[in-house]
């Protein structure tokens, strides 16, 4: 239950401190692709976290739901 909350906690701190040592090293227009990639990383897990929580709520109401 925990669990992806954890996952977007890593990828939000790892995605920050990559950021800030980019800024440090004198290459700030790198940022932005370490952004674009820790949205599109947050996004696919709670894409997947979504997909999980219907499945299960499928389960428990006798549907199936094949995606």
């Amino acid at each position: 239950m925990i669990e992806p909350f954890i996952k977007l906690g890593v990828v939000g701190i790892a995605g920050h401190a990559v950021e800030m040592y980019l800024e440090r090293s004198g290459r700030p227009g790198a940022v932005l692709y370490v952004k674009i990639g820790t949205y599109v990383v947050c996004g696919l897990i709670a894409a997947v976290e979504w997909r999980h929580f219907f499945r299960v709520l499928g389960g428990m109401f006798g549907f199936y739901l094949p995606w």
